[in-house]
């Protein structure tokens, strides 16, 4: 009995201990988070920002954004409201569900008057961490500057010639592996052993540290990017954005009726096939099965590892089945399947779309994964790349260099010029803002010639007061076209539309009409395709100061000779 009292009391002892040592854990653990979540740096020296950091390093070494130093940057069109220190905002939370944050820090910014906030958030996203930077002016509490990056790797191209596992063992014990990124260029994936708020930034100094003198070794973060379509959840008639520009009055309700479409109807008496023509959608892939689409898919001669649709860089394989939605309503308006009695038309009635998979099902991807689509669609035979996507206010040296290639290649980028109401000219968004010659910058337009504006969602982290809406630039944004209330297919089913708003939805209307266009005049180069269609557009007194030329009009273009 005596023996059995003795073992009960020990059990209860050691169940006590265990019940206060996870107490003390968790005081201390809590303790931790809270030191973490609003700590001030201990040594003011040591910039943690990438942002801040990334703005005053040597571009040869590591990735810069140009013209504008960051301190003296203008004032953002929409003040966005700091994200939380301590937790994800309900929109973060929107785009990666279930995110938690780590780590987070606040110090100071690069001028008076600024802090700086710093997060690791653990998502579901293909990789996990991602660190969120956000330059904040203390005294309006709105972020100048805001940016999402992975948290533990980065992104290097090493000098032509250079071996990649000799570079990773020189690199040091802070870089673990090593993985190519694309065949056409020598950029890779240095994968960190650390996520922290401190890995990334030491991991770039270690990039500047191991590069040889008067060698170019590039050194960049690998940036998240976003879908730009705004959806509106609810056939031709209701294509407004095909149809002729008109205006008529309404003896009834004595007003002025107007329909600012880009004249379709008159280029297909002119043409309407454009098989010839490989147009790569670079977005969420492509539902290849939709009734309004599947004709219209580019089918490869040579299929490797199964990419008879194109390719899927989000998981490395060659399925790029859309789980999203946005790539399929892209290559909808570029190319749905006309005078079919199914659905919607596409303003080219035959072109082979090539589906190029950079996005998950949330619609975020990477730099990294848009650089490797972008040079599979160069490698098989794309004459334009429709980009709807993007983000603000830092360049990816390596998706600039994708980019270039495409140039060299003859291929024409098209890209929205995103949905923040920003004026491009003074806060650039990338890709559309990459200053090449073979890059198209297209803003959205409603049926009034008005550049769109979106209703925002109640949750939104924007100040009440201010509305977003397409992005413009009278230098920076080349042309304007319709993207408001958009229907076009969908990839919930094989019969499946849904109507859209935004800048993803005006660039494939340019993406079509680029298609029709150079069916007509195939031995035109590039630059003489983009001239002209530029030379065609309507100049509207709305789009003045808004765009370089005016909006869209491929009736016109197609009328008048090249």
């Amino acid at each position: 009995m005596k023996s059995r009292s003795s073992k009960i009391l020990s059990l209860a002892i050691v169940f006590l201990v265990i019940v206060l040592s996870l107490f003390v854990w968790k005081g201390w653990y809590a303790h931790q988070t809270k030191v973490c979540h609003f700590c001030a740096l201990k040594n003011p020296h040591k910039n943690l920002s990438v942002i801040v950091r990334t703005h005053s390093k040597n571009p040869t070494k590591v990735a810069t954004a140009p013209d504008v130093a960051l301190a003296v940057a203008p004032t953002r069109t929409i003040p966005l409201v700091p994200s939380p220190l301590d937790h994800p905002s309900e929109e973060e939370l929107k785009r990666f569900p279930g995110a938690i944050v780590v780590e987070a820090v606040e110090v100071n910014g690069p001028e008076p008057g600024q802090k700086i906030w710093l997060r690791i958030l653990k998502t579901h996203f293909k990789y996990p961490f991602l660190r969120t930077e956000e330059v904040i002016d203390t005294g309006k509490n709105s972020v100048m500057m805001r940016e999402e990056m992975v948290a533990d790797h980065l992104l290097v191209t090493l000098p032509e010639g250079t071996d990649p596992e000799a570079f990773l063992k020189n690199f040091g014990p802070q870089g673990i592996s090593i993985v190519r990124v694309t065949p056409d260029a020598p950029l890779y994936r240095l994968n960190l052993v650390d996520a922290s708020l401190s890995g990334l930034p030491e991991a770039l100094d270690q990039v500047v540290a191991t590069t040889p003198p008067n060698t170019k070794l590039i050194g960049e973060p690998d940036f998240i990017c976003q879908t730009l379509q705004i959806p509106n959840n609810p056939y031709y008639q209701y294509q407004w954005g095909l149809w002729k520009p008109k205006r008529s009055f309404n003896m009834s309700t004595k007003q002025w009726n107007f329909c600012a479409g880009i004249n379709a109807e008159e280029a297909w008496n002119i043409r309407t096939d454009a098989s010839s023509i490989v147009v790569a959608v670079v977005d969420s892939g492509i539902r290849y099965t939709h009734e309004a689409i599947a004709p219209n898919m580019w089918h490869n001669p040579m299929p490797v590892n199964g990419d008879i649709y194109g390719w899927n860089s989000h998981d490395n394989n060659g399925d790029p089945m859309d789980n999203n939605g946005h790539g399929t309503h892209c290559a909808g308006v570029i190319g749905g399947v006309s005078d079919s009695g199914l659905g919607v038309a596409g303003v080219a009635w035959k072109v082979q779309l090539m589906a190029c998979k950079m996005f998950d099902g949330e619609g975020q991807g990477t730099d990294s994964d848009g650089t490797a689509c972008i040079d599979y669609a160069c490698d098989h035979g794309a004459k334009i790349i429709n980009c709807s996507w993007g983000h603000g206010t830092a360049y990816s040296v390596s998706l600039l260099q994708s980019m270039d290639r495409a140039r060299l290649a003859g291929i024409i980028v098209v890209a929205a010029a995103g949905n923040e109401s920003s004026d491009n000219d003074e806060h650039p968004f990338y890709p559309a803002s990459c200053q090449l010659d073979n890059i198209l910058s297209v803003a959205a337009t409603g049926m009034t010639d008005d550049l769109v504006t979106f209703a925002k969602p109640t949750n939104a982290p924007v100040v009440p007061s201010i509305e977003t809406g397409s992005n413009y630039g009278a230098k920076s944004v080349h042309l304007a076209a319709p993207g408001d209330l958009i229907i076009s297919a969908w990839a919930d089913a094989d019969n499946s539309y849904k109507f859209g708003s935004g800048t993803s939805c005006a660039a494939p209307y340019v993406s079509g009409s680029l298609a029709l266009l150079e069916a007509q005049y195939p031995n035109a180069s590039y630059q003489e395709l983009i001239a002209h269609l530029l030379d065609n557009t309507d100049k509207t007194p709305k789009l003045t100061d808004k765009v370089r030329t005016g909006r869209l009009n491929i009736g016109k273009a197609l009328q008048n000779s090249l």
